[in-house]
């Protein structure tokens, strides 16, 4: 993963990597080149972009705030909820 061109590492538990294999084994519909895990089928070298695969579900959900469910609020959310769970909050 790339962050500004920037390698990011990523900590992936033993169930996360099991269903992780199973996305790079059911590529069926991409290229065999592209080298990303969610890869954008028919395109050879691109990828899904998270927050516009989240807004496009939340518009046809009917959200009106999509903005409280953007990949960053999610994942800011996210380690604010490990933080208290870690500190026994």
């Amino acid at each position: 993963m790339r962050k500004k061109g920037r390698a990011v590492p990523v900590i992936f538990t033993k169930d996360m990597q099991r269903h992780t294999e199973i996305l790079l084994n059911s590529k069926e519909f991409v290229a065999c080149s592209n080298p990303y895990l969610f890869a954008n089928p028919g395109i050879e070298d691109s990828f899904l972009w998270s927050y516009k695969v989240l807004k496009k579900i939340a518009i046809a959900c009917g959200v009106t705030n999509i903005q409280a469910i953007t990949a960053t609020s999610l994942r800011k959310t996210h380690c604010d909820y490990c933080t208290i769970s870690f500190d026994g909050r």
